[in-house]
C-alpha cells in the first residue's frame, strides 16, 4: 500500500498492478484510488472487464489504442481467475504491451507459482490485502474518528469492532452512521453504537449467554425467543452456547496458569481485549468441572437430536435452563 501511495504522489505509475486478498474494502479503495490518480474523471481512456470468460483479444485491441488527449490508457480486470491458470496469451502481452497502458488486476486468490503472477511481480508491483490484525483496524478507525474531530475511549471502540466485526466495509459503514448519531458531541459513547450498530449473532448469543451466566432466567428467555423470531435455528444456538462454553473453559485455563489479557487474545485468537474481560467475567460464575460437563451436556443434546431422541427446541431449552440457575453459577 505504501509503495502504491508513493507513486500516486509522484504520479509515476508501474505499468501493472495485482491486488489480491480476502479484504475487499482495501482492494476496493486502492482500486478507486489508482484509477482517480491514472484518467482522474476521464471515462475515455478507462476500460473495466469482470469474470471468468473475458475477451482476451478485445482487452488486447483496447490496449493498443493510443489513449485519447492523456498520459495513459487504464484497463481493470476483476475475478479474472488467470492467477490461478495457464494463461501465456496474457503473459506474454504484458512483457511488450505499449508504455501508455496501465493495466490493474483485483482478484480474491492466486497461485504464486503461475507465470502471470511472476511476471506481474517482475515488472509491476504485486500487494496481497487481508483483513488487518485488531490493532491495524483500531488505528485505522481512530483516524476517521479524529478527522471527524471526535474522540472515543478504547473500551468504546473495541465494543464498537465486537459488535460489527471486521469487514472493513461494514465498520466504514457503521462509523459514519455512529459519527452522525449526535453531531455535537465530541465523544462516541456507548450509547451511540448500541443505538446504531445492530448485533451480529455471535453478540447477540453473547448477550444470551451472559444473561444465562448471570441466572437472570427472565433475560435468558426473552433473548432466546428473540433469536427464535428472528429464524435462527436451534442447533446453531446450540453449537454456539456450547463453543460459548469452551471458550470460557479455555480463558479460565490460561488465567490459572497466569496468562494475562493481551496473551489470552494472541493464542486463542480472539478479537481484542474486551472480549477475554467479558469472557473472564462469565466464567468467574462457573467452575473448571461446571464449564467441562456443560460442554459435554452440548455435544450430547446435539447427539440426541441428530439420532431423532430430541426436539431441536428442547435441547436448547434444557441447557439454558440447567446453566442458567443461581444454583449452578458461581458468585
Amino acid at each position: 500500500m505504501k509503495n502504491i501511495a508513493k507513486d500516486i504522489k509522484n504520479k509515476t505509475f508501474k505499468p501493472v498492478y495485482l491486488l489480491y486478498g480476502e479484504e475487499n474494502y482495501l482492494k476496493a479503495n486502492c482500486k478507486k484510488q489508482l484509477q482517480e490518480a491514472i484518467t482522474g474523471n476521464d471515462m475515455m481512456n478507462f476500460h473495466y472487464y469482470e469474470g471468468k470468460g473475458i475477451p482476451v483479444e478485445q482487452v488486447i485491441d483496447v490496449a493498443e489504442t493510443m489513449p485519447f488527449f492523456a498520459d495513459y490508457r487504464l484497463v481493470v480486470l476483476e475475478n479474472t481467475g488467470f492467477f490461478k491458470s495457464s494463461r501465456e496469451d496474457v503473459t506474454a502481452y504484458m512483457k511488450e504491451k505499449p508504455d501508455t497502458t496501465i493495466f490493474i488486476f483485483v482478484e480474491s486468490e492466486v497461485d504464486k507459482r503461475n507465470r502471470l503472477y511472476k511476471c506481474v511481480k517482475d515488472i509491476g508491483y504485486v500487494s496481497e490485502m487481508n483483513v488487518p490484525s485488531q490493532s491495524e483496524l483500531q488505528r485505522w478507525l481512530l483516524g476517521r474518528i479524529e478527522k471527524a474531530g471526535k474522540q472515543i475511549t478504547r473500551g468504546t471502540l473495541e465494543l464498537f469492532i465486537n459488535l460489527v466485526g471486521d469487514d472493513m466495509h461494514m465498520l466504514a459503514n457503521e462509523l459514519e452512521k455512529v459519527i452522525s448519531y449526535d453531531i455535537e458531541a465530541r465523544v462516541i459513547t456507548e450509547e451511540a453504537v448500541y443505538a446504531i450498530c445492530t448485533p451480529r449473532i455471535e453478540v447477540k448469543i453473547f448477550d444470551l449467554f451472559s444473561a444465562m451466566a448471570s441466572g437472570d432466567g427472565k433475560k435468558t428467555l426473552e433473548l432466546y425467543y428473540e433469536l427464535i423470531e428472528n429464524k435462527e435455528p436451534c442447533m446453531r444456538i446450540l453449537y454456539m452456547l456450547g463453543r460459548q462454553f469452551a471458550q470460557l473453559l479455555a480463558v479460565k485455563s490460561m488465567e490459572q496458569q497466569g496468562y494475562g489479557v493481551k496473551d489470552i487474545v494472541g493464542k486463542l485468537g480472539l478479537r481484542n481485549d474486551w472480549v477475554v474481560r467479558q469472557l473472564q467475567k462469565q466464567g468467574s460464575r462457573y467452575t473448571t468441572q461446571t464449564l467441562k460437563q456443560a460442554i459435554a451436556d452440548c455435544v450430547a443434546n446435539e447427539e440426541a437430536v441428530k439420532t431423532g431422541n430430541l426436539p431441536e427446541q428442547e435441547a436448547v431449552e434444557m441447557i439454558l435452563v440447567k446453566y442458567g440457575k443461581k444454583n449452578v453459577c458461581r458468585g
